[in-house]
C-alpha cells in the first residue's frame, strides 16, 4: 500500500495573511521607542517634556538637531498625516506650536548630510 501525502497549496491570500503576520512581528520586534542614548536640550523643561510624550508614542523622537529648523515644520505635517492615516487623533494647534519651538529653538544650524 502506498500512502500518498496531499499537500496542500497555500492560496495568494492566506500566503499574504502569513507575510503580513510576519511582516507585523519584524515591525513589533524592531520597533524601539527608547530615549536612552539620545540627549535632549532643555530636557526637564515643559515643551521637551511634550515633545517626548507626543513624538515617542509611536517612534524614537528624534533628537532636534536631526533636521535644521526650516525642515521641521514640514516633518511635523507628514508626522500628523501618518497619525491621522492610523486612525490617531491629531495634535491641536497649540501642541503643534510648543513643539515645533522646541525642535526649531535647538535645530541644527544645517540639514545634516545623510
Amino acid at each position: 500500500m502506498r500512502t500518498t501525502r496531499r499537500r496542500k497549496k497555500m492560496t495568494a491570500v492566506q500566503m499574504m495573511r502569513n507575510l503580513s503576520g510576519l511582516g507585523l512581528l519584524v515591525m513589533i520586534t524592531a520597533c524601539d521607542t527608547s530615549t536612552e542614548n539620545i540627549e535632549y536640550p532643555e530636557a526637564g523643561s515643559p515643551a521637551a517634556k511634550l515633545f517626548l510624550e507626543k513624538c515617542s508614542f509611536c517612534h524614537v523622537a528624534p533628537a532636534p538637531t536631526a533636521h535644521a529648523a526650516r525642515v521641521w515644520p514640514g516633518v511635523l505635517q507628514r508626522m500628523q498625516m501618518r497619525m491621522k492615516a492610523k486612525g490617531m487623533p491629531s495634535l491641536n494647534n497649540r501642541t503643534l506650536a510648543d513643539i515645533l519651538d522646541y525642535l526649531q529653538r535647538n535645530a541644527a544650524e544645517l540639514e545634516p548630510k545623510k
